[in-house]
């Protein structure tokens, strides 16, 4: 089983395996969920902050969006 591997990567050393397409539509998906629901998370409650400092619905205090950003994005 060693012998046909190093045959086969021998005869192969330029050319890279592809990935199967599930393989990559798995990853993607996996990439996206713990990078992309934490941006929009972060990106979310600073816009929510933001328009509750503007209408005057609530003072939020100026540690809160740094600890809410630190939260989302420094984990």
């Amino acid at each position: 089983m060693k012998e046909n591997a190093a045959k086969k990567s021998s005869n192969n050393n330029n050319e890279d395996e592809e990935v199967p397409q599930v393989v990559f539509e798995r990853m993607m998906a996996r990439i996206l969920a713990s990078v992309g629901v934490p941006m929009a998370t972060g990106l979310a409650l600073l816009h929510l902050f933001g328009v509750a400092k503007e209408r005057n619905l609530w003072d939020v205090p100026l540690w809160l969006p740094f600890l809410a950003t630190n939260s989302s994005y420094g984990l």
